[in-house]
């Protein structure tokens, strides 16, 4: 009984000590551990991390349109965004005013002007609109808009010319040039305008450019370079100039030489909007149209043809035109004096009076003769006729007169003839009654000549030309005499005048076949 109530004792005691450990959150000791101390449970070998909830971001980055210049603004996605809000401000920290809902992932500012400053942030929004996060502030600045140019070439010299239109922020524009399109670009130019011209190309040469436009606000708003254009440099349009041989009266083109050109192109019209053929082709810089006609009015242009690429020809050259002159009327060219002077056939009537012939001109119907005292004095009308030949008979024998001859155009006063020019002097008249005297002896007279100094007396075996007879003396009075000649000849009688500068003016030839018979 007494070991009964010893292990009942025993046990009570043992649930008394454990009873404030099983109020005690199941706390457990650990054997060599005082009773109350909290000791950490063994680490499983696989381990459970606790998990916090990712807060969502926005990264917004921003860059140029290269061809606009705008602001572009790029972000990545945000989960369970529905939409998102693009603000915008002008300073840092001033107002974000909402400029533009997307459900895209970019946006570009096209209201941005260039040169000027921008702050954004970005709200990724969910479908209810409550605001799922707010990106940072990014600032950017809007660029100029990139030049977008043409090329082409000027008429004028063939040089490069480059067009593009005005660019919103721009103050000026800087052009570069290179020999290929992937080379080396030089900066040749800067200008206010919109147009440029490359004076230093060189023909039969393909150059290539790119421009930029400077920003007049800041240099970090200038645009992206244009596109590029390409063109080769043409040979220069001829300057032609149009006049008229005066011989001829044909119409005759001249131009300088062009720098790459290996030959030129004549066209010619009958009007000056008409249609424009090719009449001929050559490497010289002169061309006489020997097809026009007197009266008529042609049209020509010149187009110079590339050593290189038929893409470098010029353009046509300004348009020219002119009337083809009728021929100048021409006398038969006898030779020329000693001091070179030409010498023409003139023929002359008894009376020493001028008598011109010409040969037929081509499309006129008439032609004029002008006289004048002087070489540089003034022309006055003599006449005019239909025929070929005119006859001066108010001229004064013992002087030296200058001539003008023009042909006249039988459709307009544009096509005469330039003048034929001749210096000619009137004879002194044919010594009149020339008679034999002597039958035994070469004895024969005539009447005197009014004004000349005295008289030579030429023979030969036959009539022929002066310049063919020989001078057998000069006389001052009115007969001639050889006493004791006994043969039959042919004598010439001409009087002359001796000018103040040496030279002689004669009269026309007076002739006589003198027969010495003694038995008469």
């Amino acid at each position: 009984m007494k070991k009964f109530l010893s292990i009942l004792l025993a046990l009570m005691m043992v649930l008394t000590l454990m009873a404030p450990a099983a109020f005690a959150d199941n706390e457990t000791t650990t054997p060599g551990t005082e009773a109350g101390e909290v000791v950490d449970p063994e680490p499983s070998e696989n381990p459970e991390p606790s998990v916090e909830p990712e807060v969502p971001t926005i990264e917004v980055t921003a860059s140029n349109n290269p061809t606009s210049g705008k602001v572009v603004l790029t972000w990545a996605a945000v989960e369970g965004a529905a939409k998102y809000e693009v603000y915008r401000s002008g300073t840092k920290d001033g107002e974000y005013k909402l400029y533009y809902t997307t459900t895209k992932l970019s946006y570009t500012n096209t209201s941005a002007y260039a040169g000027y400053w921008y702050h954004y942030k970005v709200k990724a929004l969910d479908a209810n609109g409550a605001e799922i996060v707010t990106s940072n502030i990014i600032t950017q600045c809007a660029d100029c808009a990139a030049p977008v140019i043409t090329a082409g070439n000027r008429a004028s010299d063939g040089k490069v010319t480059l067009k593009w239109k005005e660019v919103y922020g721009a103050e000026k524009y800087a052009i570069y040039r290179a020999t290929a399109r992937n080379g080396e670009y030089v900066r040749q130019y800067t200008t206010t305008s919109t147009s440029y011209t490359n004076t230093t190309s060189k023909a039969n040469v393909t150059y290539y450019y790119k421009v930029m436009a400077l920003a007049s606000r800041t240099a970090s708003a200038n645009s992206a370079f244009s596109n590029i254009a390409a063109r080769t440099c043409d040979v220069a349009a001829p300057v032609v100039k149009a006049s008229n041989n005066a011989e001829t009266g044909k119409v005759v083109l001249k131009w300088k030489p062009v720098e790459g050109a290996a030959k030129y192109e004549v066209y010619r019209s009958g009007t000056k909007n008409g249609t424009y053929k090719l009449y001929c082709t050559l490497t010289g810089t002169t061309y006489t149209n020997t097809t026009a006609n007197a009266g008529y009015t042609y049209y020509y242009k010149v187009k110079a043809i590339s050593k290189v690429l038929p893409e470098g020809n010029s353009a046509f050259s300004t348009v020219v035109s002119r009337t083809c002159d009728c021929a100048m009327p021409t006398l038969k060219l006898l030779g020329y004096d000693e001091d070179g002077a030409e010498l023409y056939e003139i023929d002359y009537n008894d009376n020493g009076n001028i008598i011109f012939k010409w040969s037929k001109v081509s499309g006129a119907t008439s032609y004029k003769v002008y006289r004048s005292g002087y070489m540089n004095g003034s022309y006055k009308l003599l006449g005019e006729t239909k025929n070929t030949t005119f006859t001066d008979t108010t001229a004064t024998a013992g002087y030296y007169y200058y001539y003008k001859i023009v042909a006249v155009s039988s459709r307009s006063s544009y096509a005469d003839s330039a003048a034929f020019e001749i210096v000619a002097a009137p004879s002194f008249p044919m010594a009149k009654n020339l008679k034999q005297i002597g039958k035994y002896s070469i004895d024969f007279t005539w009447s005197a000549i009014k004004g000349v100094d005295g008289y030579i007396i030429l023979r030969s075996s036959e009539k022929t030309d002066i310049s063919n007879m020989t001078i057998v003396d000069i006389v001052t009075d009115t007969e001639y005499i050889e006493r004791d000649s006994m043969y039959t000849a042919w004598f010439a009688v001409v009087g002359f005048k001796e000018r103040s500068d040496g030279t002689l003016i004669l009269s026309v030839p007076a002739y006589i076949h003198y027969r010495v018979n003694p038995n008469a």
